[in-house]
């Protein structure tokens, strides 16, 4: 009998806890997303379109990419050859070097 008087008790207590739970929860995320777009804009971001300019970010970049291939590597360096960026002699030893990575 006594069991049957805790339920009601338990469930009393966990009603007047809920909401306050519920709401601490909301105030929390609030607060968080305020700060988060009080940041963006103090860092000259947009906020509301941060995600996307990081995301098209990651897509530029060559660290998605993967490795290049041999010859592409190749086809660099003969590109930097080519635009006077490198000697022929540096060229050789680049040249070497890709393919001793191979």
């Amino acid at each position: 009998m006594s069991a049957e008087l805790g339920v009601p008790a338990f469930f009393a207590i966990m009603a007047a806890f809920f909401p306050l739970l519920f709401l601490a929860t909301l105030g929390l995320i609030i607060f968080m997303a305020v700060r988060n777009y009080n940041k963006a804009k103090s860092m000259g971001k947009d906020p509301f379109t941060l995600q996307t300019e990081v995301i098209a970010k990651l897509a530029d970049s060559k660290l998605l990419q993967g490795e290049e291939s041999i010859e592409q590597k190749l086809a660099e360096a003969d590109e930097l050859l080519a635009k006077g960026s490198i000697t022929q002699t540096e060229h050789s030893e680049l040249r070497k070097t890709i393919l001793k990575e191979f």
